[in-house]
């Protein structure tokens, strides 16, 4: 196929219990400096109230984001994931069942750190079936204007470990190049399940450690090195071509929820 002919599209990914500011400017960065479209939608269940998620399964939480992913596809574009935490492994269990161009995947949660991975943490929902959040004061600051939950319902273990359980069953179908971006020191993901992963993927993986503690690592004082680490990635793979770009598409339920949820936090 003529490149040149292509048409690249960003799909993002955002985390469970996030929204589209999660990326805080990346969307419009990789829009303006690669030409390609950007589609960064708001996650079925968020952007209201933290009740309207529980019950929600990984494949209502995607059921906008896949057929847009197979629509693209079948018009032809370059498509090119990106996620965050849940986001991140939605991707690249996207990426086993679709021959996307790359990945990026950020904080990814493909294996969890303790408390999260003690056996029969799970069993606490049928008691409790949210839990209060915790954030750093410099991430609390960055999120002055973005959409976020404050609590974190039991839920997300579930949807974390089917999730997990895919991508291993389909790492071997993931062709594409993967670039993996951890926070060193983050409290979620568990930095050393990466290595694993890299040698399941089939295709070229990249794992870069940031020297930083924040699972959302946008919210941090390292947000353009990460920006820079992902534009080189693209450039390195010449994964985007140049050509005439449409408009970040965010869509309209994004703008009412981040009108009515930001500044502060959603809670139940």
């Amino acid at each position: 196929m003529d490149n040149q002919k292509v048409k690249s599209e960003f799909v993002f990914i955002h985390g469970y219990t996030g929204g589209p500011t999660d990326f805080a400017d990346l969307p419009e960065v990789l829009q303006k400096e690669f030409h390609a479209d950007v589609f960064c939608p708001l996650l079925p269940g968020h952007g209201t109230n933290i009740k309207d998620l529980l019950g929600l399964t990984e494949e209502d939480l995607l059921r906008d984001v896949e057929p847009h992913i197979r629509h693209s596809l079948a018009e032809g574009r370059q498509v090119i994931l990106v996620g965050l935490s849940f986001g991140a492994q939605a991707a690249l269990y996207l990426a086993s069942k679709y021959h996307v161009a790359g990945v990026v995947a950020l904080g990814t949660t493909h294996r969890l750190k303790f408390p999260f991975n003690t056996p029969g943490v799970g069993l606490l929902r049928f008691f409790k079936r949210v839990w209060k959040k915790r954030f750093t004061h410099v991430e609390l600051e960055h999120r002055e204007r973005a959409v976020y939950y404050d609590s974190m319902p039991f839920d997300g273990l579930f949807i974390c470990r089917r999730l997990s359980a895919l991508v291993e069953k389909g790492a071997g179908r993931i062709r594409c190049p993967v670039l993996f971006l951890h926070s060193s020191h983050e409290r979620l993901g568990d930095p050393n399940a990466l290595a694993g992963l890299k040698r399941r993927i089939a295709g070229p993986v990249d794992i870069r450690f940031l020297r930083d503690n924040n699972h959302s690592m946008f919210f941090s004082t390292i947000k353009e090195e990460i920006n820079r680490e992902i534009v080189n990635f693209f450039r390195r793979f010449r994964l985007c071509v140049d050509t005439a770009a449409a408009p970040v598409q965010r869509s309209a339920q994004y703008h009412s929820a981040r009108r009515s949820v930001a500044p502060r936090a959603a809670s139940g």
